[in-house]
């Protein structure tokens, strides 16, 4: 009963204004975004163009968060990146891992050597991506 509870406050407290030290917005730029993993206290490795990698025609880099592959490609509009999703899934294929656009972006988080078998890095990497706390 005690975790039900603890889990309905989180859920009410992450969707309110200001629960949070900081409200994050979401990131509309690859450097946004490794900038808002670094604010998180992430671990983003450098990130270099992928152009071996087409994402329904985004433009795409290649790097590391927190032990994961990252891709993160930019798209010219929010349905765009939306639209890009599948493309993304495709590249995480059979692995652990997910694709998941906000605003003009996408992102396609793979964990293909186990470093996260709980899930939690992947979890707040995306939170991270999306503007969330």
């Amino acid at each position: 009963m005690r975790a039900h509870l603890l889990i309905t406050a989180v859920a009410i407290c992450s969707s309110l204004v200001g629960c949070s030290k900081r409200d994050r917005v979401s990131p509309t730029t690859l450097a946004g975004a490794i900038e808002a993993w670094d604010d998180a206290g992430l671990d983003a490795g450098a990130f270099e163009p992928a152009d071996d990698l087409k994402v329904a025609g985004g433009a795409c880099q290649r790097g590391t968060v927190e032990g994961l592959e990252a891709v993160v490609c930019e798209y010219s509009s929010v349905d765009a990146a939306d639209r890009a999703r599948e493309a993304g899934l495709r590249v995480v294929g059979s692995a652990t891992g997910l694709a998941v656009a906000s605003g003009p972006l996408l992102l396609v988080a793979t964990d293909r050597e186990g470093a996260d078998p709980s899930g939690k890095a992947i979890n707040r990497v995306t939170q991270v991506f999306r503007g969330q706390p």
